[in-house]
């Protein structure tokens, strides 16, 4: 969606997590580096020693699918009043513009850093997923109910709504 199509709308921007970049959802899995297969050492394997170290992410996926339904469902209850946009990372134009949208919210939640490339990937890494309305942060490391974006979405509006009178 073009800049201008969501001057005087609530903007909603949804920032997902990262492919490859996240949180460790169990302890580290060390591979003795003399094991073949799926055999197991009976002895303690030092890390220190270890060949391989396997650590399984949290998949993304499952986050903006439940995220893609949110936003599913406040287009269809507050339609043209919103303007909704989801964060791209699989090129440079669209990872820069990610970080711009981010450092507009961060600096309307009153703070004051400035993420570069690097930032960006370790703040989205440990905070995503991340919804903004109109330049604030809202929800940072949670996917909210329905009722709670819903509703919070309906504030941002009438705040919107009141500020324009």
């Amino acid at each position: 969606m073009n800049e201008e199509d969501c001057i005087e709308k609530v903007t909603i921007i949804a920032f997902p997590p990262m492919a490859g970049v996240g949180i460790i959802e169990s302890e580290p899995v060390i591979e003795d580096k003399d094991a073949c297969g799926d055999t197991a050492s009976s002895e303690a394997i030092d890390p220190a020693d270890a060949n391989v170290v396997v650590v399984k992410l949290k998949s993304s996926s499952n986050s903006m699918m439940k995220i893609s339904q949110l936003l599913e469902k406040a287009r269809m209850k507050y339609g043209e009043n919103i303007c909704i946009r989801v964060a791209k990372y699989d090129s440079q134009e669209n990872l820069a513009e990610a970080i711009q949208w981010l450092n507009a919210a961060l600096r309307g939640s009153g703070n004051n850093t400035v993420l570069d490339e690097p930032s960006f990937s370790a703040f989205i890494g440990t905070s995503a997923p991340i919804l903004s309305l109109n330049n604030r942060l809202s929800f940072v490391g949670i996917i909210p109910n329905e009722s709670q974006f819903l509703s919070r979405i309906g504030a941002v509006i009438r705040i919107a709504e009141e500020g324009a009178k």
